[in-house]
């Protein structure tokens, strides 16, 4: 009997050791970024219908945020254009977006985004399936900003209307950085310079599968532009 009972003591604190996942909502009128700061690893945040208006937000490790209903046209999280929209700082392929659409306001083109229009990566491999990045501007990757071997992969992505005020309409990468694309979407981005599509710099890579690219403009240069032994 008291083997049993030191056995059933050991289990109980067992379970009570573990984190159980959770489910965090956000309706029209919270914060994205409060849940976002509640979630635990492996939790999932469900974002409601409707426009939500913040930027400058650090991404956790391990979390899901994703639209209620999975369908971009639910949720469309919008820029002022003064930074990205989200962080990203070593984080893992288990950290995932699903369903979003990524904008800024019409006036957010004279804003001072450096790198980033929607998301700016540094060392992570983020997973973005089902999402929109539209009209978004920054001096460098319109929609998209990875640095120091990141590697993000978006999955069934629209990248549409971006415009980067120097290089990279769509997507800049430097140092070592590799996103990958699958049956994706990129069409009608711009830049100022070059790259109206992609611009990879040092050693940076892009792998595209089943990914259309077209009507992209520059102001000079080709669509895609590769430096520094990209």
């Amino acid at each position: 009997m008291l083997r049993l009972l030191v056995g059933l003591l050991s289990l109980m604190l067992a379970l009570g050791g573990l984190s159980l996942a959770a489910e965090i909502e956000v309706h029209p009128g919270e914060l994205i970024y409060g849940a976002l700061l509640d979630a635990q690893p492996g939790d999932v945040v469900i974002v409601h219908c409707g426009q939500y208006r913040e930027n400058n937000m650090l991404f956790p490790e391990g979390v899901t945020l994703r639209s209620h209903s999975g369908d971009p046209d639910c949720v469309s999280i919008i820029s002022d254009g003064q930074f990205p929209i989200f962080y990203y700082n070593g984080v893992t392929s288990a950290s995932q977006i699903q369903g979003v659409t990524f904008t800024c306001e019409p006036a957010a083109g004279d804003g001072p985004a450096r790198a980033g229009g929607a998301v700016h990566l540094l060392s992570s491999a983020m997973q973005f399936a089902n999402c929109r990045f539209e009209n978004l501007v920054a001096d460098y990757g319109g929609a998209v900003y990875c640095s120091d071997g990141a590697q993000p992969t978006f999955t069934d992505c629209v990248f549409r209307g971006n415009h980067a005020r120097a290089v990279g309409g769509a997507i800049a990468c430097v140092n070592n950085s590799q996103p990958t694309l699958v049956n994706c979407l990129v069409v009608e981005n711009s830049a100022g310079a070059i790259g109206g599509a992609f611009n990879l710099a040092r050693d940076s890579q892009i792998i595209l599968e089943r990914t259309t690219v077209a009507a992209n403009e520059v102001g000079a240069g080709p669509a895609t532009s590769l430096w520094d032994g990209s």
